[in-house]
């Protein structure tokens, strides 16, 4: 997809790969498939990860600016990409019910900047684990790998 974008609809990505040049400003569902960037990419609008299986792959880097609300059983990021993947946003649960786990699989780096309020348990089987008691990644940079 290149060239200007008006659309402020919501993206769905259910399947196949999607590789937007320019962002639109709408919301992103990210059930499946991949993203990938043909340019730098910022998300701006808020992105929800529902019982997802979605691959971030490429290799320009793209940046989750907006909330990314996190939802179903199990939220997973199966990161392949070779440059930056930065969620500067706030993770939190989906106003329908937040998920049980959030997951970051793949080779990629995964990073986390923003003040999260999720309550999901974070776990990468990438080399990284990560467990927690009761209290969310708040207010710190997290890298999964």
């Amino acid at each position: 997809m290149t060239g200007t974008n008006t659309y402020t609809g919501t993206t769905t990505l259910n399947s196949g790969t999607f590789t937007p040049s320019i962002a639109s400003t709408g919301a992103y569902a990210l059930t499946g498939g991949t993203l990938q960037a043909a340019t730098t990419l910022t998300l701006t609008g808020a992105v929800t990860l529902n019982n997802s299986a979605a691959t971030i792959g490429g290799s320009n880097p793209i940046v989750f600016a907006g909330p990314v609300f996190l939802a179903g059983l199990n939220a997973s990021l199966n990161v392949t990409n070779t440059a930056p993947t930065i969620i500067t946003g706030v993770i939190q649960d989906a106003p329908t019910g937040g998920a049980r786990s959030f997951t970051k699989t793949g080779s990629g780096t995964l990073t986390l900047t923003g003040t999260n309020s999720y309550t999901a348990r974070p776990t990468s089987s990438a080399g990284f684990s990560m467990s927690r008691t009761t209290s969310p990644l708040a207010a710190a940079t997290a890298r999964f790998r």
